[in-house]
């Protein structure tokens, strides 16, 4: 990668910085982002799980909910996260 423009890009202010790493992940394509048998396996054991039981999904409500009080207060380094 260009250094200079690493620097750049570094020196942004974080929510610039985050709108400009979220344009970069749309531009990829499904099949540029590797991902692993292990991944891959997990997704389909909860896809299954969702269809045996949709109740068992977190709506998007929850999901924001959860997340939000994740980034407000992450989980130290030495508990583990569900």
């Amino acid at each position: 990668m260009d250094e200079k423009l690493l620097k750049t890009l570094l020196a942004l202010p974080v929510r610039e910085r985050v709108v400009a790493a979220g344009e970069i992940w749309d531009s990829l394509a499904d099949e540029d982002v590797p991902t692993s048998k292990s991944v891959l396996k997990k997704m389909q054991t909860r896809l299954d799980r969702y269809r045996r039981d949709p109740s068992s999904a977190m709506t998007l409500e929850e999901f924001k909910r959860k997340t939000s009080q994740l980034i407000k207060s992450p989980p130290r380094k030495d508990r583990k996260t569900a």
